[in-house]
């Protein structure tokens, strides 16, 4: 009888396991069917590329170094942050509100699996995808086309990939706790567009954060969202040193603790203020 407990438990991670294996699985499949849509965003993002680096040489002016930046290691973080864009959620919001609204996301708060790792699961397997079908090869691409200061040291190297699946489940994470809204409103589409702008400046998407106004910028450091695009890259290009990535690292799972038990706490309100229209 003592024996039953921990058998029913090996048996659900079992299944816990196998499903996740399976939407990852279907995941990474849906992505691979649209190989054109693959083609056009490789050739979108590499044309972006040479715009960000003419951009920042104008910028830059001839000077060799802006807040202890080089003008290289700027086109670096620049490059590099939009060929790593495509990994991070981004959508989860509208495929949730489409879900409350069609009726079908009361099949997925039934299954046997935390609605919050459900999505994660099938987010993972559009991360694969996306990371061998489009951020590779178009790193390759760059590589070859542009100057990029790149470490290294295996460490460094091994602290920017951890920073960087860190930076994924933080965006997720983000994602998943706005589209939580669509549990009380059926809208949310504002939702979406504010929270796409706010991750995007405050993360470190386009403009790295070492050019922000010193008030703004020390508002930005202290947020999550600097976890998902500046951690990383600021990581990879020498800007965070070796001696600093222990504590941005901390700081980045502090941020996951909070928004996973935050989400979690968020979504056992909202199962119980579930409306859902048609279906």
């Amino acid at each position: 009888m003592t024996a039953s407990p921990l058998k029913n438990s090996l048996a659900f991670l079992n299944l816990s396991g196998s499903a996740a294996f399976g939407l990852m699985r279907a995941s990474l499949q849906d992505k691979l069917v649209y190989r054109f849509d693959l083609v056009v965003g490789l050739i979108r993002t590499f044309i972006l590329i040479f715009i960000f680096r003419y951009l920042w040489i104008a910028l830059y002016a001839g000077r060799q170094s802006y807040a202890g930046v080089t003008l290289d290691q700027t086109i670096t973080y620049a490059a590099i942050s939009l060929i790593l864009s495509p990994l991070f959620p981004n959508s989860l919001i509208v495929e949730v509100g489409r879900r409350i609204r069609n009726g079908n996301i009361l099949f997925d708060i039934t299954r046997p699996i935390y609605f919050g790792n459900l999505l994660l699961f099938q987010m993972s397997g559009q991360f694969i995808a996306t990371l061998l079908t489009t951020a590779l090869p178009m790193l390759a691409l760059t590589f070859l086309a542009v100057k990029l200061v790149l470490p290294g040291s295996p460490l460094v190297w091994l602290a920017f990939l951890v920073s960087l699946i860190m930076g994924f489940i933080t965006a997720f994470l983000i994602d998943y706790i706005a589209s939580l809204a669509g549990f009380w409103t059926t809208e949310i589409g504002g939702i979406f567009y504010a929270k796409w702008s706010v991750v995007d400046i405050l993360g470190g998407k386009f403009l790295p954060l070492w050019i922000f106004p010193t008030a703004l910028q020390q508002i930005a450091l202290v947020l999550p969202f600097r976890g998902i695009n500046y951690t990383p890259l600021a990581i990879l290009i020498g800007e965070i040193n070796l001696s600093q990535i222990p504590t941005e690292l901390g700081m980045q799972l502090l941020w996951l603790l909070i928004l996973a038990g935050l989400g979690r706490l968020i979504y056992s309100l909202a199962v119980k203020k579930l409306s859902v229209q048609g279906g």
